[in-house]
């Protein structure tokens, strides 16, 4: 009886591990787009707003720092939801909460609803910035920090998109209407939104990291740790610095006499 021992090539385990996922790339690109640019349409439109809705200057502001606190108040309450129906269906739902959140803000004329519509958007926001982590791990296991590096190119593009494509694209296709710009921002979130359910439809089956947490994801992190500290303060003070910037910068440059200069800025 003839025994067949069967040997893989190194050479061949290597090539199989260094393949590209270049699906799962372009689907962490698209998210990381739509991570922040819901948060920055909103100063380049502050002043029309204002102007239909009355505000002031404080006002105008929290449109855009509500979401930021909300997304940070809610992050543990996100990472319990996430966990519990899977890290994929929930960046899936968090997507269309968002799209709902961001589309409602076009929809009214009511401030109460409008910062309504921004917590909601705020609690779907906080849900995709979770799950991320997880289905890094799975979608591109031998490629981590690739992934982590398209995934934040993504959220830098999106940043640029939503602070400076607003007002000279987005507006003009609307015919200079605030709220149908809200309502055209908010149509990419259901298009990824689709190709992440397309995902999971062909990932039905046992679960997995984008189904469900592994034990390491499990593990709760120490606030007593110094290195969660020393990341953490640093990241904070330029998320702050930047949301702050991005807030008044409309209504800064409005009380100089400058709004020419918001699509530059």
């Amino acid at each position: 009886m003839a025994l067949r021992v069967q040997v893989r090539s190194p050479v061949s385990s290597l090539k199989a591990n260094s393949a590209r996922p270049w699906g799962a790339l372009a689907l962490l690109w698209l998210v990381g787009l739509y991570m922040r640019l819901p948060i920055l349409i909103a100063p380049p439109l502050a002043g029309e707003i204002a102007e239909s809705l009355s505000l002031g200057s404080a006002a105008v502001g929290a449109l855009t720092t509500v979401p930021y606190v909300v997304l940070a108040l809610s992050m543990m309450l996100a990472v319990r939801f996430a966990r519990r129906i899977g890290m994929l269906r929930a960046l899936v739902l968090a997507l269309i909460i968002v799209a709902i959140g961001s589309g409602a803000r076009g929809l009214t004329l009511s401030a109460p609803v409008l910062f309504t519509a921004s917590v909601v958007m705020g609690l779907g926001l906080a849900v995709m910035q979770v799950t991320i982590p997880a289905l890094l791990r799975d979608w591109t296991p031998s490629h981590l920090a690739l992934g982590s590096a398209v995934y934040i190119n993504g959220i830098t593009v999106g940043e640029l998109l939503g602070a400076g494509g607003t007002r000279p694209v987005v507006l003009t296709l609307a015919g200079g209407s605030w709220q149908l710009a809200l309502l055209l921002w908010s149509l990419p979130a259901l298009a990824i939104a689709l190709l992440l359910v397309r995902r999971l439809r062909a990932k039905a089956g046992p679960p997995d990291a984008g189904q469900a947490p592994d034990e390491a994801a499990r593990r709760p992190v120490s606030l007593r740790s110094s290195r969660v500290w020393f990341m953490g303060i640093p990241l904070a003070a330029s998320v702050g610095l930047f949301m702050a910037a991005n807030a008044y910068m409309s209504s800064i440059l409005d009380a100089r006499g400058e709004t020419e200069l918001l699509t530059l800025a």
